[in-house]
Order: C-alpha cells, then structure tokens, then sequence
C-alpha cells in the first residue's frame, strides 16, 4: 500500500474493547496538543500547552505528541484514533495482529523525533513503545544461533523506548560506551534502524553496525531473534533499511566498547567581511576539515553562512589541552593573520569522558550551555536549539559527499561550490556522519549493514536545514509560512547545486528532503533490490509503511 492511499474504515467499538482487554487496559485515547491549541478562549492554556510542548522529554511521554510540529508541502501533525502503550512483546504483537486482522492504517513511535513524518497518520492506529524502557548490560553475550566456540560480547540490551541518554549514563556507570545519537533525547528505534550516525561514528561504527542482535515482531505477529547466525537476511535489512517497515523491534542488543579516557572540545566562529573574504576562509578552512575528516578520533561540524560566517566544533577523543589546541592552530594563526576575518572561540574545553553525559558539568561552566529537564535532573539537552522539537520544518536536506570533493585538487571547486549554495541557506558538513575513514574495525561492522553504499566511502554529509517556530492549527503559535517557504526555497536551491554536483551520491534516510527525488537509490543505493526482496518476504501485504520507505511505492 502505497503512503498516499486514502484511509480505512477503522474497526467497531467492541474490537477495540477486545483490543483493550487482550493488552491488560492499555489501549490509550491519545489527544494532539493542537485540540487545546484550536480554542482561541483557552489562550492561556494554549501558551501553557506550548511552553511544555518545548521539552522533548515531556513532548515524548504523550502519546499524541509530536517532536516536530510539521514540514512546509509536506506533513502535518495528525494524531491516532488509539495507541496501544506497549509495555511488552506481547502487546506489540497483539497490536500487530489487530492491525492486520482489521486492515487499519499501523504506525509505530518510540520517541517520534521525526522530521518527515514516518511515526504519524491520520485515521490510524498507534504501537506506542515508548514505554519500553529498560537498558541491562551483559559482560558475556552470544548471539542466539551463533557457534559454541564464539567470542563473548560486552553488550547493552535495550528497549524500543529507550533514549539515548539513558543509554549513555548506564555505559558510563559501568565503564562502558556504546555508539549512538548526539541529541540526548532521540530513541534508538528509527535512529538505528535507519543507520544512526552519532559524534564518534568513525572510530566506532554507526549504530546499526553495532547492532548485534533483535527481536523483532514480524507482520504476521511472529516474534522473531534475528542476527548474523539467524533471520540473517532481516537482520541485515533492519540494520540500515529504515524504521517502522519490516517489523517493530522489542528489544536491541547492541556492542558496547570500553569508555574512551578524555573528551575534548572547540567551538569557535569566524566572521568575514566580505564574500571574496569568505571564499578564501571557505577554500583554507576545507583542506583543514579533509584532513581532520580522515581522523576516526575526531567529530567536527561545520556551518557555512547564511552570509559570510563560517561556525565549527571540532571534538576529540583521547588527547589532552595541548592536543586539542593544536587541531586547529594552524588554521587560527592563518585565520589571525588575514585582516578582513574576525576570529572567536567560543568554548575550549577537556574533560573525563566520564563527566561527557553528566549535565551537572556542563550546568557548572555555563548553566545556559544546557537545558536540565525539571521532572527528571537526569535528562538534559544542549540549549535550546538541541531540543529538537517544537518546530515547523521548511526544509531538511541532505548529501553524502565523495572523498574526491576534498583531494588537493578539488578544494578550490568545491569551496565555489560551497560558496554558492551557502548564499541561499545554512550549509552544514558533518565528518561524523560520513563513514569514510572510519577506524578499521568499524568500518568492518559498517560493511554489513544495508546502510547506502555512499555514506561508507564518504568523509563527511552535508546538511541543509531550515526551519521556523510554530505549531500548525495552534492558535496564536502558526508557523509563519511565508519564511518558511523563503528558506525552503533557498535550501532547494542550495540541494540541487549538491546533488549536481554528486550525481552517483545519495542522502540520509532519516534525514532528507520530504520529496527526495529518486528516494529509492538516494536512501540506498545498489541495496534497494535486496531491501525490497526481503520486505516482500516479510511483508508482503505492507502493513508497516512509511513515507519513502522500502516497499512504499511498490506493494
């Protein structure tokens, strides 16, 4: 079924009762922030719904709650006639079975940080697994299947429902590390089954190469154990083929690492004074990012304009103050010596890797640096614009970009390149979400995900991202559409200089365009194929879909 049919008659009362009883009572009414938003008497209610809206954490414990308020032509907020709150396996497949059996349009959230849409529709049936939140870790674990004589793994087990922070905190407590986003409150469902890029993703794989084993329950209500050993053509597909389509994971057993000793950080802003400035910084500052980009011990993010401004962060494993400096001394000192570029570092910091997750050390250089969640001190996210949430999005657009792009004799086309697609809108390069160069070991693991061939090969993704405040509907908070359709504008024209530029490259499935031209071999490459065999094989009457998911336009 293709994401656009119209929507289907949903099942009589006395079905969903019996729904009800089969779950335990746990088949929830969920209610969208909007109904109270829609009554324009209710302002204060409406504000006071808005404000708490802002907090992912909280955003994320409704069940009729989104984490993005929409995209610009795109989608729009929709909430689900019930959910079933999982707490179990078992509810998952009784959810399951209820969907197939009634033919009613099934969407699956965790945490719903979701820029297109996927965990949302109109007329629909939620699996809610948000609930499912347990982490343990297991110093000696082998697959299910795997042979006698397999070596042990350190591992973390986690529920769908789980976020990343808690994650985090859990590994740390016991000297561990495990690899996935860099936003404290994303879930690990969609993240890792659409690949899930994280701050140190070169040195240790994405998190879906770093998946060892699932349960997963399959269309037909089956609880599955997929892994290398077993279920092995599923597992691949899960490990890279995108969320909510070919089955919902209960449980994710993922590798864990031991914990890196320091963290280093370097946030700094540079400032032209006019474009012919700001080619020369854009040219100098690329040969400097295609070095570092080959380093798998390092993550650095680089935004380039709106205007002649160029903002980057360079973190770092394993070295100490001196160290850190050094990374970007040479550019500074050339940066220092040019007349026309103004030069500010704005954070320079080295730490444990144990206090990395700790927001007390964060709060304690600069309590705005941090936002703690009032409900719970544990959960935190980086200021106000890592919350991620309670926006409208004009535009999400994004490119894996070759390693060629940054050969010596390639720096000066491509800063042109840059150049011109950051006049229209922010143009962001991200190395840790490229896996070229990645530590050797990793890119091992990465090789046997169904992750787009590109994003193994490249150093870095280029990301284009433009969005507004607002919630559609939301009484007094409507997004302004006029900007949001200027900075859409601005960012296809930015994208389609990128992809003219990268013919034979392709874009991140959880991050990219609402209409991503050709999503099939943009998402996945040479893989799509495959991917789409094994949907047919599992689900060959497409009860899990989502928007450009594998199978979406073809079953």
């Amino acid at each position: 079924m293709p994401s656009s049919v119209a929507p289907r008659p949903t099942p009589d009362q006395a079905a969903w009762d019996q729904l009800r009883s089969a779950v335990g009572g746990r088949l929830v009414k969920p209610v969208s922030p909007i109904a109270v938003s829609q009554d324009s008497s209710l302002q204060g209610n409406v504000d006071a719904e808005m404000a708490a809206h802002a907090n992912p954490f909280a955003n994320q414990d409704d069940p009729g709650a989104v984490e993005m308020n929409g995209y610009l032509n795109g989608w729009s907020p929709q909430v689900s006639e019930y959910a079933v709150a999982a707490e179990s396996t078992q509810d998952v497949v009784a959810g399951v079975n209820f969907a197939r059996e009634h033919d009613v349009r099934l969407v699956v959230k965790g945490t719903g940080h979701d820029f297109l849409g996927r965990s949302n529709a109109a007329d629909s049936f939620l699996i809610w697994t948000h609930p499912m939140r347990d982490v343990d870790l297991e110093e000696a674990f082998i697959p299910s299947g795997a042979p006698a004589d397999s070596e042990p793994l350190h591992v973390m087990h986690c529920g769908p429902g789980v976020r990343w922070i808690k994650a985090y905190q859990a590994a740390t407590e016991a000297g561990r590390y495990v690899q996935g986003g860099s936003a404290t409150s994303v879930g690990l469902g969609g993240f890792i089954l659409g690949g899930g890029f994280g701050i140190f993703s070169k040195r240790f794989g994405c998190a879906a190469a770093n998946l060892c084993e699932v349960e997963v329950v399959t269309a037909d209500g089956q609880v599955l154990i997929a892994n290398e050993h077993q279920n092995a053509d599923l597992f691949w597909a899960l490990r890279g083929g995108g969320g909510g389509t070919f089955g919902i994971v209960t449980r994710f057993t993922l590798r864990t690492f031991d914990i890196p000793k320091t963290v280093g950080m370097t946030i700094s802003v540079v400032t032209a004074e006019s474009p012919a400035a700001f080619r020369r910084l854009v040219a100098r500052y690329l040969t400097v990012i295609a070095e570092q980009s080959a380093d798998p011990d390092l993550s650095v993010t680089a935004h380039f304009g709106p205007g002649p401004v160029l903002a980057f962060g360079v973190m770092c494993l394993d070295r100490d103050e001196a160290g850190r400096v050094e990374l970007s001394s040479s550019l500074v000192e050339w940066i220092n010596g040019q007349d026309d570029l103004e030069y500010a570092e704005l954070l320079g910091l080295d730490t444990d890797f144990q206090n990395f997750w700790d927001p007390a050390f964060y709060a304690a250089i600069d309590p705005t640096f941090v936002t703690i969640n009032p409900d719970n001190p544990k959960q935190w996210w980086y200021g106000d614009a890592d919350a991620r949430v309670n926006y409208y999005v004009a535009s999400m657009q994004s490119r894996w970009l070759p390693a060629s792009m940054f050969a010596a004799h390639s720096i000066e086309p491509t800063a042109d390149l840059i150049c011109d697609a950051s006049t229209t809108a922010r143009v962001d390069l991200v190395t840790y979400k490229g896996l070229g160069y990645a530590a050797p070991d990793a890119n091992g693991r990465n090789q046997k995900t169904s992750v787009h061939p590109a994003a193994l090969e490249s150093p870095m993704l280029a990301l284009i991202v433009g969005d507004v405040d607002g919630l559609p509907g939301a009484v007094g908070h409507e997004p302004d559409y006029a900007q949001a359709q200027i900075l859409a504008d601005g960012s296809a024209r930015a994208i389609g200089l990128l992809r003219k530029a990268t013919p034979d490259s392709g874009a991140y499935f959880n991050e990219s365009g609402y209409d991503e031209p050709n999503p099939q071999t943009s998402f996945w490459g040479s893989n799509y194929p495959r991917l789409l065999e094994i949907k047919k094989a599992y689900d060959p009457s497409n009860l899990f879909t989502v928007h450009l998911g594998v199978g979406s336009s073809e079953l």
